[in-house]
């Protein structure tokens, strides 16, 4: 998820361990807010790194297995989905973006829209603030509006910038590396108030909650 600053799988899965959840058996019943987590996974998010923080990234490293619920195959009523640059996009009527997935591509020379990055998260962007991707330019994500939203700087410039290194280091190495990665969103905004990374490298499965936020330091 580049910077401009602003106003079904199988197999077991590891979630970072910022944000370990409470393992539970597929198919039960898991009580949810439907605006607050579509595919109805638990949304406790991780600790972001704050603004000014890239040259020292938390490091994201594999945790306990976690078992998932089966996510639904057919679109919500009114949504809508794009394919574009072999990603698909799942829209919302509101018109956010609530699912993305696809397996990465390497295209380093690929441009940026640095208006799309500029505009996104409209007027609920804050100025803390960078217009991030889904799927970052150098996976050749595309350059439409779907693909971008209001990021947390440290966010996007901290662990996301690290994930991504991760995925293009895979590529690098010829394993193949696909990913789902699912917003949620408080009530009708169009900022995410956190984002759920799963995604496979080889046969390897992983799954890491991201709070869309700056972190606060606490007193000690």
């Amino acid at each position: 998820m580049a910077a401009t600053r602003g106003g079904s799988h199988s197999g077991a899965a590891a979630v970072h361990p910022e944000v370990a959840a409470p393992a539970v058996r597929l198919g039960a019943a898991v009580a949810v807010a439907p605006e607050e987590n579509p595919r109805g996974r638990g949304t406790r998010p991780a600790t972001s790194v704050g603004p000014g923080r890239a040259t020292k990234p938390i490091p994201i490293t594999p945790a306990t297995p976690l078992l998932r619920l089966a996510l639904p195959s057919q679109l919500a009523t009114g949504w809508q989905a794009i394919t574009r640059n072999g990603y698909k996009f799942e829209i919302d009527s509101a018109q956010r973006t609530r699912r993305i997935s696809g397996a990465i591509t390497l295209n380093p020379s690929k441009p940026r829209s640095r208006q799309t990055q500029a505009r996104a998260g409209g007027t609920d962007r804050l100025l803390t603030d960078d217009g991030g991707h889904y799927i970052a330019r150098q996976f050749n994500g595309p350059t439409d509006a779907f693909n971008h939203f209001a990021q947390d700087a440290g966010f996007n410039r901290g662990v996301y910038r690290v994930l991504e290194g991760r995925w293009a280091k895979a590529r690098l190495q010829g394993k193949l590396v696909s990913v789902d990665i699912t917003p949620s969103y408080n009530g009708t905004s169009t900022r995410p108030t956190s984002v759920t990374v799963d995604y496979r490298v080889g046969s390897a499965e992983y799954t890491h909650i991201f709070a869309n936020k700056v972190k606060v330091k606490r007193d000690d």
